[in-house]
């Protein structure tokens, strides 16, 4: 095969996805973020390998994201 004639291959593109409620007792449902992140990953033919959700208080959050997503991210497992 001439370099011009070879198939593209198309890189696989890993997501961790990350859905929160802001603040508690007001109706709010993580369900609906991880729905649409969801929905723009498989119209961009991205692979979701983990999804997290983050029900506690705010303060609470900010602390343990970081760290959270730190370790993904240091670990190789997403960009």
């Amino acid at each position: 095969m001439t370099p011009s004639k070879q198939p593209l291959i198309k890189p696989v593109i890993r997501a961790a996805l990350y859905a929160r409620i802001s603040t508690l007792n007001h109706g709010q449902d993580p369900e609906v973020q991880l729905r649409e992140l969801r929905d723009y990953c498989q119209r961009r033919g991205f692979t979701i390998t983990s999804e997290y959700v983050d029900r506690r208080p705010i303060h609470v959050q900010e602390q343990a994201q970081t760290l959270e997503r730190q370790h993904t991210v240091g670990a190789g497992h997403v960009l």
